[in-house]
């Protein structure tokens, strides 16, 4: 057995006794449901971990129980509730010292003279089983229930000490700002050349970066997952795999792909597209939901010509996953729809996919309009698609007028004041057209005023109804005065 100045080393007899005292402990932590036991056996491991490597007896052999304790139970991973199991707070705890146990290796490991391609792979491993605790800023847990903040800075400290590692950084060009303009700095340097991260942020983007191939390797097959019942003919190529390891697969690569950012993450795409569009079109709605996670970062990171070559199949993906989708991933598909729209149709309000969009998102609020929660996220997530469309809204108006009207009316404040909010922005982008249209929707906003209640958001119903009776009432006087000019050259 190798030792850590790269001689063979003989195990002792004391050195293997304390293997098995180390084994022994690990196999207690994982079968305890004692917090204190824990704790203490929590001590027990790193103090017998540290005995260990201090004989020289190498690490290879210690990573396998530590990333498998490391490893999310899968009855937990499918949990909604923090509260539905008594035995998430233990399993944190568990986690916790498991995730110090990987510090501890991971330093030892780096501190070998000579790393060959298993060590390598091996801290790539280090690296991919922390990032199932990883969370993205001051996210919360984001529905994870599997992890809390603490384990999230750990999981971070881990991939920090991981990126000691040698490894061939990524070319020039991904490391540079956005705000660089030296067409000098665009010239390749050599693999060998070292980054140098101005934030944590950029240090782990550069570690990620430089691990990507492997991750997306092992994360790939796991998300192509079939859902129960389903054809066997539709899913040919898929591999059977539980739901919970495709929850979990789909969090670790919503973190590795929401932590490259821009201009880092527009060469790497058509590595990473293939797998984030498999989550988006996985049949488990919390899968999805992280897969739209990553895909929403893409589409706002990377430039249009980077993301015209799957231009389509991002919005075929988009339109048949956002359509009908489940109350879990509709807060997130009609955002990431919209941005993504606007981002690849670009300027041109001919577009089709605008058009197409605006009709698929109508239909579906048509039948879920009495749906408080995703009315509120149709309202707060389609203007930017009515600027886009500008004056071509038109086109919708037999569809998108009745839904406006009723909502003008609705027993929710919110639903009325985003309701006029989004009809003044209607007005403003048809104006031209909006004569036709005065007097009915004059009728209806003093209507819809008179009948809400009294109180504060009905003062901030009256005064939007005000602004959107005013901004009508200009659009016939603007009318009536181009009427009055062009008579004299008809009467002639």
């Amino acid at each position: 057995m190798e030792g850590a100045d790269g001689s063979m080393n003989v195990p002792t007899q004391a050195g293997t006794a304390s293997k098995a005292v180390w084994r022994d402990i690990l196999n207690q932590l994982l079968a305890s449901e004692d917090s204190s036991a824990i704790e203490k056996l929590g001590a027990a491991a790193r103090s017998s971990l540290t005995d260990i490597l201090k004989e020289g007896s190498g690490v290879g052999h210690l990573w396998p129980p530590v990333l498998k304790g490391l490893s999310v139970p899968l009855e937990i991973s499918t949990l909604t509730s923090p509260d539905s199991s008594p035995t998430v707070a233990l399993f944190h705890r568990r986690a916790s010292v498991y995730m110090d146990l990987l510090q501890i290796l991971l330093a030892a490991q780096l501190e070998l003279p000579k790393r060959g391609t298993e060590e390598k792979a091996q801290v790539s491993d280090a690296i991919l089983a922390s990032t199932v605790y990883a969370l993205i800023g001051s996210e919360g847990t984001d529905g994870s229930i599997w992890t809390n903040p603490e384990l999230s800075r750990k999981a971070h400290e881990v991939i920090l000490l991981a990126g000691r590692q040698p490894v061939e950084t990524p070319p020039a060009v991904l490391r540079q700002g956005a705000q660089s303009q030296d067409s000098s700095s665009l010239v390749r340097k050599p693999p060998t050349t070292l980054a140098t991260p101005k934030s944590e942020e950029e240090s782990i983007q550069l570690i990620l970066l430089a691990h990507l191939d492997r991750f997306l390797s092992k994360l790939h097959p796991t998300l192509r997952t079939k859902a129960p019942g389903s054809d066997e003919a539709s899913f040919r190529g898929s591999e059977e795999a539980p739901r919970g390891a495709a929850i979990l697969a789909a969090h670790q690569l919503s973190f590795i792909i929401r932590s490259i950012g821009f201009p880092a993450l527009g060469p790497v795409i058509n590595k990473a597209m293939p797998s984030v569009l498999t989550a988006v079109d996985h049949w488990a709605p919390p899968v999805k939901k992280q897969g739209l996670l990553a895909l929403a970062h893409v589409v706002e990171n990377v430039t249009v010509a980077e993301l015209s070559w799957c231009g389509e199949v991002v919005m075929d993906a988009l339109c048949k996953t956002a359509v009908g989708c489940d109350e879990e991933v509709w807060p997130v598909a009609l955002p990431t729809l919209v941005t993504a729209t606007v981002k690849i149709a670009g300027r041109d309000p001919r577009q089709k996919w605008y058009s197409h969009v605006l009709l698929l998102l109508l239909r579906d609020m048509e039948l879920h309009y009495t749906d408080v929660p995703r009315r509120l996220v149709w309202l707060r997530g389609i203007p930017p698609l009515v600027d886009a469309l500008r004056l071509f809204v038109v086109a919708h108006f037999k569809r998108l007028m009745p839904l406006l009207l009723t909502w003008l009316r609705a027993p929710d404040a919110e639903t009325r004041v985003r309701t006029l909010d989004l009809l003044k922005l209607v007005i403003l982008n048809t104006w031209p057209r909006m004569p036709a249209h005065a007097d009915r929707l004059t009728s209806e906003l003093r209507k819809a005023s008179e009948a809400s209640e009294p109180g504060h958001d009905r003062t901030e119903a009256r005064e939007k109804s005000e602004e959107a009776c005013q901004l009508l009432q200009r659009c016939k006087e603007h009318q009536q005065r181009c009427q009055s000019i062009e008579a004299p050259g008809i009467r002639a």
